[in-house]
Protein backbone atom coordinates (compact mmCIF):
# COMPACT_ATOMS: atom_id res chain seq x y z
CA UNK A 1 0.00 0.00 0.00
CA UNK A 2 2.50 2.54 0.88
CA UNK A 3 4.22 1.59 -1.98
CA UNK A 4 1.98 1.95 -4.43
CA UNK A 5 0.87 5.40 -2.33
CA UNK A 6 4.36 7.17 -2.68
CA UNK A 7 4.21 6.19 -6.81
CA UNK A 8 0.94 7.67 -6.76
CA UNK A 9 -1.23 4.73 -7.79
CA UNK A 10 -3.57 5.39 -5.03
CA UNK A 11 -6.37 2.92 -6.83
CA UNK A 12 -3.84 -0.06 -5.92
CA UNK A 13 -3.18 1.23 -2.76
CA UNK A 14 -6.50 1.46 -1.50
CA UNK A 15 -7.43 -2.06 -2.65
CA UNK A 16 -4.30 -2.96 -0.50
CA UNK A 17 -5.10 -1.25 2.56
CA UNK A 18 -9.05 -2.34 2.68
CA UNK A 19 -7.63 -6.40 2.39
CA UNK A 20 -5.03 -5.43 5.17
CA UNK A 21 -7.21 -3.66 7.13
CA UNK A 22 -9.62 -7.15 7.06
CA UNK A 23 -6.30 -8.68 8.53
CA UNK A 24 -5.19 -6.63 10.73
CA UNK A 25 -6.21 -5.67 14.94
CA UNK A 26 -5.37 -3.05 17.41
CA UNK A 27 -3.26 -0.15 16.86
CA UNK A 28 -1.70 -1.86 13.66
CA UNK A 29 -6.01 -1.79 12.31
CA UNK A 30 -6.12 2.10 12.95
CA UNK A 31 -2.67 2.63 11.28
CA UNK A 32 -3.94 0.95 8.10
CA UNK A 33 -7.18 2.32 8.42
CA UNK A 34 -6.00 5.89 8.37
CA UNK A 35 -3.79 5.19 5.42
CA UNK A 36 -6.82 3.64 3.75
CA UNK A 37 -8.44 6.90 4.60
CA UNK A 38 -5.83 9.24 3.03
CA UNK A 39 -5.51 7.17 0.12
CA UNK A 40 -9.39 7.20 -0.73
CA UNK A 41 -9.43 10.74 -0.19
CA UNK A 42 -6.78 10.93 -3.16
CA UNK A 43 -8.47 9.12 -5.43
CA UNK A 44 -11.60 10.58 -4.76
CA UNK A 45 -13.68 8.04 -3.48
CA UNK A 46 -13.98 7.96 0.31
CA UNK A 47 -16.48 5.65 0.58
CA UNK A 48 -13.72 2.99 0.04
CA UNK A 49 -12.08 3.92 3.26
CA UNK A 50 -16.14 3.14 4.88
CA UNK A 51 -15.76 -0.76 5.83
CA UNK A 52 -11.79 -0.48 7.27
CA UNK A 53 -12.79 2.68 9.41
CA UNK A 54 -15.34 1.01 10.61
CA UNK A 55 -13.57 -2.29 11.61
CA UNK A 56 -10.89 0.38 13.06
CA UNK A 57 -13.62 2.61 15.41
CA UNK A 58 -14.92 -1.55 16.41
CA UNK A 59 -11.35 -2.17 17.66
CA UNK A 60 -10.21 1.54 18.97
CA UNK A 61 -13.54 2.95 19.79
CA UNK A 62 -12.55 6.36 21.18
CA UNK A 63 -9.80 7.01 18.72
CA UNK A 64 -9.94 10.43 17.88
CA UNK A 65 -8.82 10.47 14.02
CA UNK A 66 -10.34 6.96 13.09
CA UNK A 67 -13.49 8.80 14.36
CA UNK A 68 -13.04 12.39 12.18
CA UNK A 69 -12.45 10.56 9.14
CA UNK A 70 -15.33 8.25 9.58
CA UNK A 71 -17.32 11.36 10.38
CA UNK A 72 -16.25 13.07 7.08
CA UNK A 73 -16.96 9.52 5.22
CA UNK A 74 -19.98 9.78 6.55
CA UNK A 75 -20.93 13.20 5.46
CA UNK A 76 -19.32 12.58 1.92
CA UNK A 77 -20.93 9.71 1.07
CA UNK A 78 -24.75 10.69 2.92
CA UNK A 79 -24.82 7.91 5.05
CA UNK A 80 -26.63 10.49 7.69
CA UNK A 81 -28.22 8.09 9.77
CA UNK A 82 -24.82 6.40 10.58
CA UNK A 83 -23.80 10.00 10.82
CA UNK A 84 -26.05 10.60 13.45
CA UNK A 85 -25.23 7.01 15.56
CA UNK A 86 -21.56 8.33 15.62
CA UNK A 87 -22.53 11.91 16.99
CA UNK A 88 -24.83 10.47 19.54
CA UNK A 89 -21.75 8.32 20.60
CA UNK A 90 -19.46 10.54 20.65
CA UNK A 91 -21.91 12.85 23.45
CA UNK A 92 -22.14 9.73 25.53
CA UNK A 93 -18.43 9.89 25.33
CA UNK A 94 -17.96 13.52 26.65
CA UNK A 95 -17.20 14.53 30.40
CA UNK A 96 -20.14 16.22 30.93
CA UNK A 97 -23.23 17.50 29.96
CA UNK A 98 -22.08 20.61 28.22
CA UNK A 99 -19.69 18.53 26.25
CA UNK A 100 -22.06 16.55 25.20
CA UNK A 101 -24.77 19.29 24.00
CA UNK A 102 -21.60 20.77 21.99
CA UNK A 103 -21.44 17.31 20.64
CA UNK A 104 -24.47 17.22 19.25
CA UNK A 105 -24.56 21.02 18.05
CA UNK A 106 -21.71 20.21 16.21
CA UNK A 107 -24.19 18.34 13.51
CA UNK A 108 -25.30 20.10 10.41
CA UNK A 109 -29.05 20.86 10.13
CA UNK A 110 -29.88 17.52 8.44
CA UNK A 111 -28.15 15.74 10.79
CA UNK A 112 -29.76 17.30 13.94
CA UNK A 113 -33.15 16.75 12.31
CA UNK A 114 -32.17 13.13 12.19
CA UNK A 115 -30.73 12.71 15.75
CA UNK A 116 -34.65 14.52 17.22
CA UNK A 117 -36.38 11.51 15.35
CA UNK A 118 -34.39 8.86 16.90
CA UNK A 119 -33.10 9.59 19.93
CA UNK A 120 -35.23 10.84 22.65
CA UNK A 121 -34.26 13.23 25.99
CA UNK A 122 -33.99 10.41 28.76
CA UNK A 123 -35.22 12.02 32.09
CA UNK A 124 -32.54 12.17 35.15
CA UNK A 125 -35.35 10.77 37.75
CA UNK A 126 -36.82 7.36 37.30
CA UNK A 127 -40.49 7.45 38.72
CA UNK A 128 -41.93 3.97 39.74
CA UNK A 129 -45.46 3.08 38.62
CA UNK A 130 -47.84 1.06 40.81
Amino acid sequence: GKIEELAGDHQHAVLTYDRAAGLAQGQELVTIALRLYEASRALGKLGMARSGLEHALHESPTHAGVREALRIVYEDTGALLELAQLIVEESRLASSSEAQFEKLIEADPVTVGILSRWTTVRPRTHYVHE
